[in-house]
């Protein structure tokens, strides 16, 4: 049985239903740093792949396309330490899970440019730097197509959002969620 419960967007004033973690309470186990971020990498990445069964998706793909571009920009000097973190592969999870049934993915390409969709308004959002280089995340397609891109997820998520960093427990609602995909 799935629980679920209501949250209010203070902003919009618009309720909107979501899954919770599941009828059962678990407790969610603190490891370090790394391992935790390990843990939810590999979880954010066991949800796309159900998400989006692509044939040829190897497991790996996905978490190695996140860091990838991670570690380019740190070697570049766009940033000082590593993006991926506990919180932003939560956030990344909640663009990932409001994201329609995959139904506009039809190949791994397709789901690449979602990612880097995803990665680059996390990045844009709640990234330490005050602006990052698009073409890290662009694969070859005009920057008005992917701006477009990310503007349509930006203000369809802007709610949602602005409820994550408000609403503790709808954080930790989205952490538990994504922990079931571990």
């Amino acid at each position: 049985m799935l629980n679920y419960e209501r949250f209010t967007s203070e902003l919009t004033g618009r309720q909107v239903g979501y899954r919770s973690c599941g009828g059962s309470r678990r407790s969610i186990r603190h490891y370090p740093e790394a391992k935790q971020v390990a843990i939810l990498s590999e979880a954010l990445e066991n949800f796309i792949l159900c998400k989006y069964q692509l044939p040829d998706l190897h497991k790996g793909s996905i978490s190695k396309w996140m860091r990838d571009i991670d570690n380019s920009l740190l070697q570049q000097g766009w940033q000082d330490q590593l993006f991926l973190s506990e919180q932003t592969l939560v956030f990344l999870y909640l663009l990932a899970n409001d994201s329609g049934s995959g139904t506009e993915v039809l190949n791994q390409r397709d789901l690449r440019k979602l990612l880097h969709t995803w990665l680059f308004v996390s990045y844009s959002y709640i990234g330490r730097e005050i602006t990052y280089p698009i073409t890290y995340f662009m694969m070859g397609e005009s920057v008005d197509s992917f701006l477009r891109r990310c503007l349509h997820l930006s203000i369809r998520n802007s709610s949602l959002m602005l409820l994550i960093n408000q609403n503790r427990s709808y954080e930790l609602c989205m952490y538990e969620g994504l922990l079931n995909y571990y």
